[in-house]
């Protein structure tokens, strides 16, 4: 979510926990210790709160901090699961590799054990003999 996106939402938020809330912006401004104009570019998305007026929003308005993030929250939760997925499947790849790795050497020291008996593997005697 963009940052833009993230105003428009908490905007809107907040504006329907404070009208929830039965409050004027006067007298939600003055119950969080700002301007009545803080609210309004609050609820017009045009200023963040400070984090450390989070905790007064939440006791004034009588809200979860969960309420006033929704949906940014589920937003970020859902690209965290995206993002696990990924993980996931990157995990699967380097585990697949790891073990394409493993079985590469299990095939060439058979190679070369069967080249050290045979001499099959060795690309000079097969020249050699003839079949190369």
């Amino acid at each position: 979510m963009k940052e833009d996106q993230i105003r428009y939402v908490l905007a809107k938020n907040i504006r329907k926990l404070r009208r929830e809330a039965h409050l004027t912006q006067d007298k939600f401004a003055r119950k969080i210790g700002v301007s009545k104009s803080t609210i309004s570019k609050y609820e017009k998305g045009e200023n963040f709160f400070p984090l450390e007026k989070l905790p007064i929003i939440v006791k004034a308005l009588d809200c979860k901090v969960d309420d006033l993030f929704e949906p940014i929250f589920k937003e970020l939760i859902e690209e965290d699961q995206e993002y696990n997925e990924l993980c996931k499947k990157a995990k699967n790849i380097r585990k697949y590799n790891e073990e394409w790795d493993s079985l590469k050497i299990t095939i060439e020291s058979l190679m070369l054990r069967v080249s050290q008996k045979t001499g099959f593997f060795d690309k000079e005697k097969r020249i050699q003999r003839g079949d190369g």
